[in-house]
């Protein structure tokens, strides 16, 4: 059971606990960064908690065990509250193969207040057969209601170590910053983040002009913004420059509220050439 997880290491012996000692609960959240593996842990959860035969496994790996199900926010990236809906006509109806019912709602966060409202009444009296797992990766936009419902699993981020012995380089896994999100892409721009490595000492040793010319990537770069910010901000952290981090936070807040992009970038570039002098 988990083995074939990476990290989190207490988690891992929690959920084997609850199995062992048959304490398992009607609900969980799973709280944690993107990319840490909260889905993985709750679907090999499921897994072990639902099949007792070679008969089942084979049905739960190939995505057709009947008592078992993902459910992922549908219409424009949201929980539509019609699926919290189909949920609930569902759930009432007894296992099939198995002694309970599981479902893992992704992105649980992506439920409006409306859908959680909904949600609500089922997590306060649940089908005795029945266990609801939700993955949030920002739990300030669960309800105090529907966390109080749910038995709160933290997740932490993935180590350098643990994401290297999994055959990452050591550029990719500081790039990385504790979570697998990103990964078949970040082979791609391992160059850009380079140049934006080049830019942060620019920021701290050069004059105004020399800091606009390396922050050309920056320019160019609009699609790509909020990442590449976000890395400037794991580089100021590695170089303990931590007082330009208020400014890039600033910058993407403009960037967030479509502030008019170039005028951003200048402002980004002159403020933390300034903090940094």
């Amino acid at each position: 059971m988990f083995e074939k997880l990476v990290g989190n290491e207490q988690v891992k012996k929690y959920l084997k606990e609850t199995i062992d000692t048959s304490l398992i609960s009607h609900s969980y959240m799973f709280i944690g960064k993107e990319g840490v593996g909260k889905k993985l842990f709750a679907t090999e959860y499921a897994k072990s908690i639902l099949c007792e035969t070679k008969e089942d496994i084979a049905k739960f790996d190939a995505g057709s065990h009947p008592d078992f199900k993902i459910i992922n926010p549908e219409k424009e990236r949201t929980f539509t509250i019609e699926q919290v809906r189909e949920l609930q006509r569902k759930i009432i109806e007894k296992p099939i193969i198995a002694k309970k019912k599981i479902y893992i709602l992704n992105d649980a966060e992506k439920m409006n207040d409306a859908a959680q409202n909904c949600l609500l009444k089922t997590l306060e009296e649940p089908p005795e057969y029945a266990m609801i797992i939700l993955i949030v990766s920002n739990e300030k936009l669960m309800l105090p209601t529907i966390k109080s419902r749910c038995v709160i699993v933290k997740f932490g981020n993935i180590s350098k170590e643990e994401l290297i012995k999994k055959g990452v380089s050591e550029d990719e896994a500081l790039l990385l910053d504790g979570s697998f999100r990103g990964i078949d892409t970040i082979s791609e721009q391992i160059d850009s983040f380079r140049e934006l490595e080049k830019l942060v000492d620019s920021l701290k040793n050069d004059d105004l002009l020399k800091c606009f010319k390396n922050a050309k990537i920056l320019y160019e770069n609009q699609d790509n913004i909020l990442r590449f910010l976000d890395y400037i901000n794991i580089i100021a952290y590695n170089k303990k420059i931590i007082n330009i981090v208020e400014v890039v936070e600033t910058t993407k807040q403009k960037i967030i509220y479509n502030n008019n992009y170039n005028m951003t970038i200048d402002y980004f570039v002159m403020t933390a050439n300034e903090k940094l002098h």
